[in-house]
């Protein structure tokens, strides 16, 4: 162990020397600093895309059109592409034994004016039928999905997200009420919750739905669907869908006229992307770590090289190679650890500091949401600071205990 009179003896050996203390203290602690800084900026950023796929089954995808790009079969490029309730019902018939879910999906794009009583709000209105929230889920927080039945009658009901209730129904309870949006009115049978965080939930929880077909006819939308939604049993079969759409609508199997979202492909192209952010920040991070113990290093080499005749005189008059090794070493650790704690406790501040202004100054953003640093990295980070104190003094600690004191006090 180390005694106090030992910590006081280090102390004022620190004293002696400010500005170079200073400057490799800084130095761990800057290494120590940015490396949570970077690795709770990397973990956020992760948090925020993966934000991005919540709700969405794993294994879905789903299909688009667009305009022609390639001519083909005599018809021009530049041809407006539309999704059919004929090509759902194809779909549904010829696949039938290869898809656990299958759904349409339809929206306004547009705000449209929503009201209860003499209040007014506009949100955006979307079609969906039963299949689409396993495919895109949400939190049920009263009443019940829109169903089967719901769809065949053509049924003038609606789900509304949470900040649709705070807005208009304000603590009223609303199932079995009535909304209307434009000229026809709904009865309410349900209230939804995002499963995602941030302004992408906010927008999620500002929406109604309304059964697909009820939307069709109320949106002047004839047999036109925005996007299917599937989920099958085996990977191939989204080509051979993709394909079967692309020869019912003469689209050149190269065009991407019609095309496919799919969410495993799409999830894994991120986190590809994160994991090689995750290895560069930790090796810019390590690296500055490094360059911070390397610092230290040098500095007590230097440190030694002037306390020669020091540890001469302390030789001469009975210190022991051990005691002088010890003295070096803890005086070593001392700095590092302490500078290391100090960039470990201001770092973690920070994040939670971030962390404490985007909620309380609601500035989440769907890209970045709540840095974290994982306790395992503070633990690691704080045994490589001392293991690198250690070894930081003890090897030039150790030259310098064995030169005879003979030969120290004749140092110049």
């Amino acid at each position: 162990m180390i005694s106090r009179d030992e910590i006081q003896e280090i102390v004022e050996t620190l004293k002696k020397n400010k500005a170079r203390t200073f400057l490799t203290a800084f130095g761990v602690f800057w290494g120590i600093f940015m490396l949570l800084l970077l690795l709770g900026s990397g973990d956020g950023l992760e948090k925020g895309v993966t934000n991005m796929f919540k709700g969405f089954d794993i294994n879905s995808f789903h299909i688009y059109a667009k305009s022609t790009k390639i001519p083909y079969q005599g018809v021009k490029e530049n041809r407006k592409i539309y999704l059919t309730n004929e090509d759902l019902a194809l779909v549904k018939s010829k696949y039938k034994k290869d898809i656990k879910y299958i759904g349409a999906r339809s929206y306004t794009n547009t705000l449209r004016l929503v009201q209860h009583g003499i209040v007014n709000e506009k949100y955006e209105i979307y079609g969906v039928e039963p299949d689409v929230f396993y495919l895109r889920n949400v939190n049920l927080k009263q009443g019940r999905y829109v169903n089967t039945l719901d769809n065949r009658q053509n049924r003038q009901v609606a789900i509304i997200g949470s900040e649709v209730k705070a807005e208009l129904y304000k603590k009223e309870q609303v199932i079995g009420a009535y909304i209307k949006i434009e000229d026809s009115h709904y009865r309410i049978v349900g209230v939804f919750e995002s499963l995602r965080e941030g302004e992408q939930a906010n927008e999620e929880n500002k929406t109604i739905l309304i059964p697909h077909t009820t939307f069709q006819n109320n949106f002047n939308r004839k047999n036109r669907i925005d996007n299917i939604g599937v989920v099958t049993k085996q990977a191939e079969t989204e080509g051979d869908i993709l394909a079967f759409l692309k020869e019912q609508h003469r689209v050149h199997p190269d065009d991407k006229a019609i095309y496919t979202w799919n969410t495993r492909e799409e999830f894994s192209k991120y986190q590809g992307l994160f994991k090689a952010i995750r290895v560069f920040m930790w090796v810019i991070g390590i690296g500055t770590l490094l360059s911070g113990i390397v610092g230290v290093s040098n500095i007590m080499v230097i440190n030694i090289k002037e306390r020669t005749k020091e540890i001469g005189v302390r030789k001469a008059i009975g210190a022991t190679p051990f005691s002088i090794i010890k003295m070096i070493v803890f005086e070593s650790i001392f700095l590092t650890g302490l500078s290391g704690y100090l960039g470990l406790s201001i770092g973690l501040l920070f994040i939670e500091g971030i962390n404490y202004a985007v909620t309380a100054f609601r500035l989440k953003s769907e890209f970045f949401l709540d840095p974290a640093i994982n306790l395992q990295v503070v633990v690691v980070a704080l045994v490589t600071l001392i293991a690198a104190g250690f070894f930081a003094a003890f090897f030039p600690a150790r030259r310098a205990a064995i030169i005879k004191p003979i030969e120290a006090l004749r140092e110049e």
